[in-house]
């Protein structure tokens, strides 16, 4: 009633939208026509209205506006994929955005499908599809954009390692390992735990790149070290690349220097990130081995004190595992 009235003193096209989406939301079709009809021919009043109706119940509401506003074949579908989607109907999306890769040949639409047929357990499909993602043409000016889309398309396909290796290395070689792609699939390996794989990418860093990309390949590098438990590089990989507010890094430090015998370098960023687990299993440890026990046993009460208070913690399970494995070895 409030549009209708402002109607009544002038015509506007964002007073007849709102009309329109509150006749929408009251099944008053007819009426919701009328508000929304003139306002086609206008494309940003037309995307705003084929978006709203992409959250109506009704279908067939929706393929009469598509119909209405003339939409090409790939519109249509990418509009009932978002339909499906907002429907917890996630194979038809997968369908209509298959259909939609086959009219435009994108490798955002087909990396959507095979996730979505994956996550509906359409296993066999989502790999068939992923080989066609595979063997699309690379974009020469943005290589990152292909190894994201794919190493996401990945992720979710099950995989056993070896496959999952031939496929990053793949993956490599379309896009000439270049830095943006290389550091894309270096994470990839990190978070599978290919911590041999991430270090071999990582080795080389190339020269003159720019300061955010170096900054990234320094923390994986790092990681990958870690993970693979070369403690003296990921050591010097840290000191050269210095980042003293940064909790991760101050416990990527305090691991590194307790794991190449730098204990005072290691209880000194371990004490600084407290409350912490792997912090204070570290500053637990040094304390100990230097017949401190007062101070270590201070350590686990500072964590109980954080504990009472409800502070976030980090690594708290690795902490209490530890509390648990001492505990039958000493009465201390």
């Amino acid at each position: 009633q409030h549009f209708e009235d402002l109607l009544l003193e002038e015509d506007n096209p964002e007073t007849r939208f709102l009309l329109g989406m509150s006749y929408g939301e009251l099944e008053q079709y007819d009426r919701m026509d009328d508000a929304f009809l003139g306002l086609l021919a206008d494309p940003e009043y037309k995307e705003r209205i084929m978006e709203y109706m992409v959250y109506q119940d009704n279908p067939d509401v929706l393929v009469d506006y598509m119909f209405r506003s003339q939409l090409p074949e790939f519109d249509q579908r990418m509009t009932f994929s978002q339909f499906w989607l907002y429907h917890d109907s996630p194979l038809e999306a997968a369908e209509e955005l298959e259909e939609a890769f086959a009219l435009r040949r994108e490798p955002e639409i087909l990396t959507s499908a095979v996730i979505l047929y994956a996550q509906c357990g359409k296993t066999a499909k989502a790999r068939r599809l992923f080989r066609q993602l595979m063997a699309l043409d690379v974009p020469s000016q943005d290589p990152e954009l292909y190894a994201g889309l794919s190493l996401e398309a990945l992720e979710v396909l099950e995989y056993g390692e070896k496959t999952c290796r031939g496929f990053v290395r793949t993956i490599l070689a379309r896009t000439g390992h270049s830095p943006e792609a290389v550091l894309c699939c270096a994470q990839f390996c990190l978070n599978h735990v290919f911590s041999d794989m991430a270090y071999e990418l990582l080795q080389n860093q190339p020269e003159d790149l720019e300061s955010a990309l170096s900054a990234q390949w320094s923390e994986l590098k790092t990681r990958a070290c870690l993970q693979a438990e070369f403690y003296q590089e990921a050591y010097h990989c840290l000191k050269a690349n210095p980042a003293p507010q940064d909790r991760l890094y101050r416990k990527n430090l305090a691991i590194a220097s307790y794991c190449t015998g730098r204990s005072r370098e290691a209880l000194t960023e371990s004490l600084a990130i407290l409350p912490d687990g792997i912090g204070a299993i570290i500053a637990f440890l040094v304390y100990d081995e230097r017949g401190e026990q007062e101070k270590a046993a201070d350590v686990i009460r500072q964590m109980r004190r954080a504990l009472a208070k409800e502070e976030p913690i980090e690594d708290l399970s690795n902490f209490i595992g530890f509390l648990e494995e001492i505990a039958g070895k000493t009465a201390a």
